[in-house]
């Protein structure tokens, strides 16, 4: 009976010895895609789109207010009546069709994107990015040229806005097969 027990212990690290050397070899030859890293003012490709990276702007409740007059928040309200404070993130992209055909984003969109700052993610505010972009659509007509600006908020309870102004923020618009991200440096 030891004897099978010994046979099954030494084909089961034999199995898994062969996993791991079969493993070794598929990451060898197919190494994982590094991330590409955009700067402001850099272009890249989206969805058959040209894009180009511009400023990001922050700015509290009222701040937000004076510059986008028509912006639409969603107000989260805490148990005690209090409007919770948030610092909103506003990214500019613009978005060029230089193809002579129609483009369609599909199911996903500029919408879809993330926000990286620190130790904290978040999505976009949708209300806010309809606010601001009333026109926006997925579709981009041959020659079309868009500025969207995507608002992404971040709960003061998580970071601040003079500490977003000081990390690093990342808009990441694609994770897979490699991490794919606008990068703005912050201010020190």
């Amino acid at each position: 009976m030891r004897y099978y027990k010994w046979l099954i212990c030494g084909a089961v690290v034999l199995a898994l010895a062969a996993g791991g050397v079969r493993i070794a070899s598929i990451n060898k030859v197919f190494p994982s895609p590094e991330n590409k890293v955009y700067r402001e003012g850099e272009t890249f490709h989206y969805k058959g789109l040209e894009a180009k990276a511009g400023e990001v702007e922050i700015y509290n409740r009222e701040e937000i207010k004076v510059a986008y007059p028509g912006i639409d928040m969603e107000d989260e309200v805490l148990e005690n009546g209090q409007t919770e404070e948030v610092t909103y993130i506003v990214a500019n992209v613009e978005i060029s069709n230089k193809t002579e055909n129609t483009i369609s984003m599909g199911k996903t969109g500029v919408a879809q994107w993330i926000l990286e700052a620190g130790l904290y993610a978040n999505g976009a505010d949708y209300t806010s990015f309809l606010s601001l972009n009333p026109s926006y659509s997925r579709t981009f007509y041959a020659g079309d040229t868009k500025t969207i600006k995507i608002v992404f908020t971040i709960r003061n309870e998580y970071m601040t806005k003079r500490e977003l102004e000081e990390t690093p923020l990342k808009v990441v618009y694609s994770y897979y097969p490699s991490k794919n991200y606008i990068y703005y440096e912050g201010k020190s």
